[in-house]
């Protein structure tokens, strides 16, 4: 730790003109979350808990000869760099680092607070002798480490996003009944995880995950039985039209939409009251 206490505190030599340089902004790879989180109050780029986060850097040797280029990334809860290998890179060309990071649990990474980073990065010069030169590269404060609660409530409200357009599209009472208990819970949801409550907001983003399936099943069934109820209609009409021409045709159609309007009436009727 008093080695990195050093080298953190150690004075930043700033690359000369048309020298080694990372050519864009760090680049965190398929995080578990990356926006605006409201436990936080602010934008944050997160992983899960126990996995590997994904960093690309993307850097380009300005010299004329090759140089040794290597990048360092220290996270707040550990307790060496982690390094990358030193690639050689030739003149005028670029290369891309793609830097594996591992997170630690939440006891040692906390999900309470955001975490900070430092990335360093370094290169050998084109003199004679060659001098190592290593700048800080970028910093940052925003990263989150997400419990299995947290990754989890990411899912589902991606799921429930999904499915946004087809509730919004719901035929029969009894679905719509479902979607306002969905958002109700989801409503809930969202306040236990600004409290940092995760596993009960997790248990409330659950119910409305539950409520809004069950009404899109329940939409699809009883549109089902009126599709089959109209195709039903149709082919009488064909056979009425055979034997008795245009007079059973529109009859038929009658029938058809008297059929239409008891389906419609048996699914909107008000239920009685206990």
């Amino acid at each position: 730790m008093a080695l990195l206490a050093a080298i953190a505190l150690a004075p930043v030599i700033k690359p000369v003109a048309a020298a080694p340089h990372v050519e864009t902004a760090p680049r965190w790879l398929t995080p578990t979350f990356s926006g605006t989180d409201s436990y936080y109050d602010t934008a944050v780029v997160a992983y899960e808990a126990d996995t590997i986060a994904k960093l690309l850097i993307r850097v380009h040797n300005d010299y004329a000869t090759s140089s040794e280029i290597q990048i360092r990334v220290f996270m707040d809860w550990m307790t060496a760099n982690v390094t990358s290998e030193e690639v050689t890179v030739a003149g005028g060309k670029y290369y891309n680092f793609e830097m594996s990071i591992p997170i630690a649990a939440v006891t040692e990474a906390s999900n309470v607070y955001l975490h900070s980073y430092i990335i360093y990065f370094e290169y050998t010069t084109n003199t004679d002798p060659p001098m190592i030169i290593e700048s800080i590269y970028s910093t940052g404060n925003n990263f989150a480490v997400y419990s299995e609660d947290q990754a989890d409530i990411v899912d589902i409200t991606r799921e429930l996003d999904a499915m946004g357009f087809y509730s919004s599209m719901y035929v029969t009472a009894a679905a719509r009944d479902l979607l306002m208990k969905a958002g109700t819970e989801e409503s809930l949801g969202n306040q236990m995880y600004d409290r940092g409550k995760f596993d009960s907001s997790l248990e409330h983003y659950q119910n409305a995950l539950n409520y809004t399936k069950t009404g899109i099943s329940m939409d699809i069934t009883k549109m089902t039985l009126i599709e089959d109820t109209v195709l039903g209609v149709m082919d009488s009409m064909k056979g009425s039209m055979s034997m008795m021409g245009y007079g059973s045709l529109l009859f038929g159609i009658g029938f058809l939409f008297i059929g239409i309007g008891v389906i419609i009436y048996s699914i909107r009727k008000p239920r009685s009251s206990a």
